[in-house]
């Protein structure tokens, strides 16, 4: 079982190193949705059953109100963001999906992840590479809107 999903959220961090595994691992679903329910394209379970319960446990701590989602308001927003900078959205070019994000407020956040992921034995190399992927298409981003 991956470890990341046992680990309570209890700060901004935690909850965002979440999301980013999720999305590491192709294992991303709508927030809204049960983890029991997520299938895979052959039809099996994405989750174990003991998966999905920690899962479960999970979600409702991204909806606690100690978190301050700030300018990307919820974790929803978070993982759209994800999907959104790996071009993985189908977004109208004219359409500014940034709009209204604090990009330099994000990008200060994801290096802070960054340092976390520096000390945390349960990440793999392949995993910090991804989220300095992530990092640096963020701070493209960030770039041509200044």
């Amino acid at each position: 079982m991956n470890k990341i999903y046992a680990t309570k959220i209890d700060d901004i961090i935690k909850a965002k190193k979440f999301i980013i595994n999720l999305h590491y691992n192709n294992k991303a679903f709508h927030f809204e949705d049960s983890p029991s329910d997520i299938i895979n394209g052959d039809g099996s379970p994405t989750f174990t059953p003991s998966e999905a319960k920690n899962l479960e446990d999970r979600l409702d701590e991204l909806y606690n109100d100690n978190l301050n989602w700030r300018s990307i308001e919820c974790p929803i927003g978070y993982s759209l963001m994800i999907h959104n900078l790996l071009g993985e959205l189908d977004v109208d070019e004219d359409e500014d999906w940034f709009m209204g994000i604090d990009l330099e407020d994000e990008l200060k956040q994801i290096n802070d992840i960054l340092y976390d992921y520096v000390n945390d034995n349960r990440i793999s190399r392949d995993e910090f590479k991804y989220v300095e992927y992530l990092c640096g298409l963020l701070h493209k981003e960030w770039k041509g809107k200044k």
